[in-house]
């Protein structure tokens, strides 16, 4: 067993204490950018979301397959897509 003075004790809970706060620093970031990746995809959902709506409404508002059929290949659908980093 290794025995430290209570100098070197010292040194090495300053030392510690300066990678805990270090890697804090890190994971509060780290969980920022997590935050912003899961509003960035809720958003991409909610648009999603919205333009499935408006194209099941479109069909469902037509009465033969064939323009059903129609409607759909005729009408280009927007997908916005957003990527976190």
């Amino acid at each position: 067993m290794s025995v430290y003075n209570k100098e070197e004790l010292l040194k090495m809970l300053e030392g510690i204490q300066e990678d805990v706060e270090g890697l804090d620093f890190l994971l509060r970031n780290r969980n920022e950018k997590v935050k912003q990746d899961i509003i960035r995809h809720e958003r991409t959902l909610d648009h999603l979301e919205k333009e499935l709506t408006a194209l099941e409404s479109r069909c469902f508002n037509t009465q033969e397959e064939k323009e059903y059929v129609t409607t759909i290949l005729k009408r280009p659908v927007s997908l916005k897509l957003e990527l976190g980093s």
